[in-house]
């Protein structure tokens, strides 16, 4: 099973890929772009990654209004993403930000820093930074829905 998890960000976007439960890439998408070129370039590798991957199943963290002069730029990137997916027939699931979070430590306010801690602490894994560790949650979040139904998912 192949697993990709999407943590949508205009600055530094985390993407993460398990294979049958083990983590084998993970990146930030880094840019200072601005507008449509700033969309395209994430899509694009998201959809490379699509390609080069073949997931089974897609995880993208759903909408933080954190930052409400980013609000708008966010909605963009995340409908065009949903977007390119549906249209190469790809299905994903939205996950709700506390919810990445409740899932790793517990609280669905934690801090990014507290995120990162769990993740070495459980897995074993260190990320540099929090847009990989929050893509990791979000595929590890998909991966217990797949294997414990019970699990409740939170999706907006």
């Amino acid at each position: 099973m192949i697993i990709l998890g999407i943590d949508p960000s205009l600055t530094g976007t985390g993407i993460a890929v398990l294979k049958d439960g083990k983590l084998i890439e993970s990146k930030t998408l880094l840019n200072k772009l601005k507008d449509i070129p700033r969309i395209k370039f994430i899509v694009d590798e998201i959809i490379n990654y699509c390609d080069i991957h073949k997931p089974d199943f897609i995880g993208i963290e759903g909408y933080a209004y954190g930052r409400a002069n980013k609000a708008t730029a966010l909605g963009e990137l995340s409908g065009v993403i949903k977007y390119i997916l549906e249209e190469k027939g790809l299905s994903y699931t939205i996950i709700a930000p506390m919810a990445v979070k409740k899932f790793v430590t517990g609280k669905g306010n934690a801090h990014k820093e507290l995120v990162l801690m769990k993740v070495l602490k459980i897995y074993g894994i260190e990320f540099e930074d929090n847009n990989k560790a929050d893509a990791f949650v979000i595929a590890k979040y998909i991966e217990s829905l797949r294997e414990n139904p019970k699990t409740k998912e939170v999706v907006l």
